[in-house]
């Protein structure tokens, strides 16, 4: 079992708190969370990356890029997308996580008319690296950029080859129901995002500090995904908070024994 902190947190502060961690925890994976617009954390990062023999996944930039606009060789989001795949392939990582959209819903037909041809477009330019794109449920209600609702995001994973990663956080903030989503798309489930929030905003807390039933959630994902990876996932804030952080990843170590034993 791989359990994975996501440098996301680190985006405002900068790298330097998550190495106390990963000197305590020498098991920990670590989604590699892309900021290009920063070159001081996107050298780190990669520095990181390239010393390290820890499980590594990557996640593709989300800022001012989305992928339900068509693009062409010269649009800034499928540059970034090819950024994205040059640093997989030097650091061997295999998995891109990737959102079908960021920007607020305008066109939505259109939009996920352009976010399905994107995402083949895309997922071509990374079969030939031997690199998976994994769909993210992303968007939230309150923000007023999810895209695909519940039955509207199954249908969309379905009818693509992609794996995908379910964030639990987004799915407590839509009121979607956990379980039909996880039963739905079972065997395509490779990775999730944990956090927390209070339903509506999407606050990417720690796992307890919020109206999802984190128990809950681990019923469902030993009964039907029990071999996906796990990705702590949380705010920009939250990265200060070592000790904090360091709560959740013993909670989930905790949880994959007992149920080990």
């Amino acid at each position: 079992m791989t359990i994975i902190l996501s440098t996301n947190t680190y985006i405002k502060s900068g790298l330097n708190p998550i190495f106390e961690l990963l000197n305590n925890n020498p098991e920990l994976g670590i989604e590699l969370f892309a900021n290009n617009q920063d070159d001081e954390y996107t050298k780190n990062l990669l520095k990181i990356g390239k010393k390290t023999d820890r499980f590594l996944t990557y996640h593709e930039q989300i800022f001012d890029v989305d992928h339900s606009e068509l693009s062409d060789d010269e649009s800034y989001s499928l540059q970034q997308i090819k950024i994205a795949l040059k640093h997989c392939k030097e650091l061997g990582i295999k998995d891109i996580v990737y959102h079908v959209n960021n920007k607020t819903i305008s066109n939505k037909n259109n939009m996920i008319t352009n976010a399905s041809k994107e995402l083949k477009k895309i997922t071509q330019l990374a079969d030939k690296e031997n690199i998976n794109i994994l769909v993210e449920n992303v968007g939230v209600i309150s923000k007023n950029n999810m895209l695909l609702n519940e039955s509207e995001f199954i249908d969309f994973c379905l009818a693509h080859p992609n794996p995908v990663l379910i964030d639990i956080g987004h799915v407590n903030a839509n009121g979607w129901n956990l379980k039909h989503v996880i039963k739905s798309l079972n065997d395509k489930i490779k990775f999730y995002h944990l956090h927390n929030n209070d339903g509506y905003n999407d606050e990417h807390l720690f796992v307890h500090d919020g109206t999802l039933d984190i128990e809950y959630f681990f019923e469902l994902y030993f009964k039907y995904t029990p071999n996906a990876k796990l990705t702590l996932e949380y705010n920009y804030d939250i990265g200060l908070n070592s000790e904090g952080i360091q709560r959740d990843i013993d909670y989930v170590y905790e949880k994959i024994n007992s149920n080990i034993e």
